[in-house]
């Protein structure tokens, strides 16, 4: 009986840590490029392609590097990719997510471009990737609201150097933003989350122009529905 739980207790300890020494040492992402490119494209419709390395870490976090990203643009809006991205990092806890609480570290986005546009009739380039705004399609109860997350927990965001250009044809309005840069601090749920925010702009070329900071505090309800600024 001893034996056996002698055993029982090597390969509950040895398994795991097997495990984690193959993923640490032999696992390569990039192996599974092609596979990723192919999920994207079955859950939007849209061509992802990724050009930049993509890495893994597992200890003491699991963290996921990449290097450049692009996404197609939607049906009907040219050939110009919808966004791009030089590169990204995160990292987050593995044992808090079993209990369906997320705790990440700082979520870094750099160079950053994206191309919005509206058409005349109102109709986004972003409208598939948001859920296509059906409000029919919300089945979701005040009761679930929460469930999915338990705990929210995240070092802030960082996106720097981003440019982003939106093309609003309905109010015959281009606004480009360049340099733009966003720091908040840690985001918890109901708690205020600092954000800083800098970029150059124009607008219809240079019928107005000029740089802008802002600064604020903003609070996110647990529901997900309500934010505060």
């Amino acid at each position: 009986m001893k034996r056996l739980i002698y055993t029982l207790l090597i390969l509950i300890i040895l398994v795991p840590a097997g495990l984690a020494v193959w993923l640490l040492y032999f696992f390569d992402p990039n192996d599974y490029r092609g596979q990723i490119e192919s999920g994207f494209n079955k859950a939007t419709g849209r061509t992802m392609q990724i050009s930049g390395d993509l890495g893994m870490t597992l200890f003491p976090r699991i963290g996921i590097s990449t290097g450049g990203i692009t996404v197609s643009n939607a049906e009907g809006f040219g050939d110009a990719p919808f966004a791009s991205i030089k590169g990204s990092s995160v990292s987050l806890a593995l044992l808090p997510l079993l209990s369906g609480d997320i705790e990440m570290d700082k979520l870094v986005l750099d160079g950053v471009q994206a191309n919005l546009v509206t058409l005349p009739g109102g109709k986004t380039n972003w409208d598939d990737l948001a859920g296509g705004a059906d409000p029919a399609a919300d089945t979701s109860s005040d009761s679930d609201s929460g469930k999915a997350i338990g705990a929210l927990a995240i070092g802030g965001i960082e996106l720097k150097n981003a440019d982003i250009t939106w093309d609003d044809r309905v109010a015959a309005t281009l606004i480009h933003l360049t340099d733009m840069n966003l720091n908040t601090g840690e985001i918890r749920f109901d708690q205020g989350i600092p954000i800083k925010f800098d970029t150059h702009f124009n607008m219809n070329g240079n019928e107005l122009s000029g740089d802008m900071k802002a600064s604020a505090r903003a609070t996110i309800d647990k529901s997900m529905k309500k934010v505060r600024l």
